[in-house]
């Protein structure tokens, strides 16, 4: 049964990429054994986040393969409650993503309390949706944990699981039932995805690839060519997603 990729992007970057359109997501999609792909959009990340999101859902509107989140942006919160309110009745959105730390909306943080507001609001309008945060070093572990813990209802997935501290996303997050480590990450370590389960079991980590930014083929390789029992491996790919995005097995 094929895979579920939480962390895919749609278009274009400031630097270059081979693949960014709908057609290379499925592309990859197929030649990974991949069925299913939540998608965010990168112009709205980098951008014009309202653009952005009217153009993945143009772009995922008619794709059953494809799922997508919503990106907000805590510089602009009428604007986002604006967007939140006419995406996130849709079905085809799944949560909020990819949102970020610092970088590309303007030294905001994870933690701040632009994203504190829209948090607060999608559980007040719209409860049981996901939300990827990108989850990176030592700061970006710190501050989503103190989200996680300030917001017990929402399940919350940590992109590229604090990658390169991932052994420490993995211990800190191990008591915090709401937070999901995604795998993806731009470079292989040998035995992390084994340490990593050790830790926090392989019911609290999922699969991400990056996609297009990363080919899926090097991130399903991590999962396939560990030293991971079947049983955990499924886990990974495709069964804790299919209970975080309630499909059916």
């Amino acid at each position: 049964m094929g895979a579920i990729d939480l962390h895919c992007h749609l278009g274009k970057w400031f630097f270059p990429i081979e693949a960014d359109g709908v057609d290379d997501i499925l592309k990859f999609m197929e030649k990974n054994d991949i069925e299913l792909s939540v998608v965010s959009s990168s112009r709205a990340l980098t951008y014009d986040f309202r653009e952005g999101n009217r153009e993945l859902w143009e772009a995922i509107r008619d794709r059953r393969e494809l799922l997508g989140y919503l990106f907000l942006n805590p510089n602009y919160l009428e604007e986002s409650y604006e967007e939140m309110d006419r995406y996130l009745m849709k079905e085809k959105f799944v949560g909020l993503g990819e949102l970020y730390d610092d970088g590309y909306i303007g030294g905001q943080r994870l933690d701040c309390d632009g994203h504190r507001r829209i948090l607060e609001r999608m559980l007040e309008r719209f409860p049981q949706r996901l939300v990827l945060f990108h989850c990176w070093g030592r700061d970006g572990v710190s501050r989503l944990l103190r989200l996680a813990k300030e917001f017990p209802e929402v399940k919350f997935v940590a992109g590229h699981m604090g990658h390169p501290d991932w052994e420490l996303a993995a211990e800190s997050f191990r008591d915090v039932p709401n937070v999901y480590l995604e795998i993806c990450s731009s470079s292989p370590i040998r035995g992390k995805l084994e340490s990593v389960v050790r830790r926090i079991g392989a019911d609290r980590v999922v699969f991400g690839s990056d996609s297009t930014l990363i080919n899926p083929a090097f991130v399903v390789g991590m999962v396939e060519e560990s030293d991971l029992g079947d049983e955990e491996k499924e886990m990974i790919l495709h069964l804790n997603a299919r209970k975080l995005l309630k499909e059916e097995p």
